[in-house]
């Protein structure tokens, strides 16, 4: 597979800024039409579903669904557990460098989980993902626990 450049709209008031980063919610209706695909396709390139749906057993299809495009879509805008997607965009570059979600949403609390591009793990990047993606559940969302699950 092809490894493609997806990046984020820009000007936008919901974005959370840093250094190296900035973290933009993912809004249907305001980025383009594939926008999950592309992203799905990111992750694919890495291989990196057994660490996103590492809780979910290895198929015993010829080819393994987990973190097909179906398992993917349905993962994150499920509607029994509608995730918060924020995408993680390279202040340099203007790629996107990874994904973090909040999953289990209630008024006061949410679980957060994330995928980081190889390319950009261990990086100071990636730390100030986590802070400003923190800032958004703590300040926009107005949580008061938030619980990580990667």
């Amino acid at each position: 597979m092809e490894s493609q450049s997806v990046t984020c709209l820009t000007g936008s008031e919901y974005r959370f800024q840093g250094d190296y980063c900035s973290v933009w919610p993912y809004l249907r209706g305001h980025f383009e039409r594939d926008f999950l695909y592309k992203l799905w396709c990111l992750i694919e390139a890495d291989r990196d579903w057994d660490k996103i749906f590492w809780d979910m057993p290895k198929s015993d299809s010829p080819i393994d669904q987990r973190g097909d495009l179906i398992e993917w879509i349905h993962h994150i805008q499920s509607l029994i557990d509608p995730k918060a997607l924020l995408l993680v965009q390279d202040n340099a570059s203007r790629e996107i460098a990874g994904l973090i979600w909040y999953m289990r949403q209630k008024p006061e609390s949410a679980y957060g989980g994330m995928w980081i591009s190889k390319k950009y793990r261990g990086q100071a990047l990636t730390r100030e993902a986590i802070t400003l993606a923190l800032d958004y559940g703590f300040y926009a969302r107005g949580w008061k626990i938030i619980y990580g699950t990667t």
